[in-house]
């Protein structure tokens, strides 16, 4: 499902790069940089190989969140504009767990990047609300070490659709203010663990992360 979501925000992204070419004359550049919070789940599906019954996990973590994009945004008419925009991410969020048997498991989403459209729409005077379409990749990272029950250590750059809404505040003809909300569905990943020591499968492990953030951030327009 998630790889024909991607393939559709892809086409529609292509589809309107023309459109933003002939509308040259009235385009200006931007850059921007924000920070806030990010919420990443994990639902880790596990699958035993010894016939056991599969279980499913929900697992969250919070943290810090960092940004930075550059975008080549085209007034459309006097009121509404899209933007190609460019955005790359960082977060701290991570979830761990520790447990007796022992074992000792971690899954986080570190650097990720988006390339999408923003449509906006001025409301009033200085002000703007705008949207956003995007696919990218992200560092999904899950590991688990029990020495005694099974191991894994699965990283890989993950494809997403990243979609969200946000709020500009026009302070000056250049800088501009946002707060926006941002919301990432990563692809499937899959993977197995094996016995400490052994290339034995223990487990089948699925999972499918998304991650929310809320930031704020300020922009700069070359125009």
């Amino acid at each position: 499902m998630i790889n024909a979501v991607q393939r559709l925000a892809a086409a529609v992204c292509l589809a309107a790069l023309p459109a933003l070419a002939l509308a040259a004359e009235s385009a200006a550049v931007y850059v921007g940089v924000d920070a806030g919070s990010a919420q990443q789940d994990f639902r880790p599906h596990y699958t035993f190989a010894n016939g056991w019954t599969p279980s499913t996990y929900h697992n969250s973590g919070s943290g810090m969140a960092l940004g930075a994009r550059v975008g080549y945004q085209v007034a459309v008419t006097e009121r509404f504009s899209v933007a190609a925009q460019a955005h790359l991410g960082w977060t701290a969020a991570e979830w761990r767990l520790t447990t007796g048997e022992p074992a000792k498991l971690e899954e986080k989403i570190g650097l990720h990047y988006t390339v999408g459209l923003v449509p906006s729409l001025q409301l009033l005077p200085r002000w703007r609300v705008y949207g956003e379409l995007g696919i990218g990749q992200g560092q999904i990272s899950e590991s688990k070490v029990a020495p005694t029950r099974s191991n894994y250590d699965y990283a890989s750059w993950t494809g997403q659709v990243t979609w969200g809404a946000g709020l500009l505040f026009q302070a000056t003809d250049r800088l501009g203010v946002y707060g926006e909300f941002r919301r990432t569905q990563y692809s499937r990943v899959s993977y197995v663990s094996a016995l400490p020591g052994s290339t034995a499968i223990v487990e089948y492990i699925a999972d499918s992360p998304r991650a929310e953030v809320l930031t704020v951030g300020l922009r700069y327009a070359f125009n």
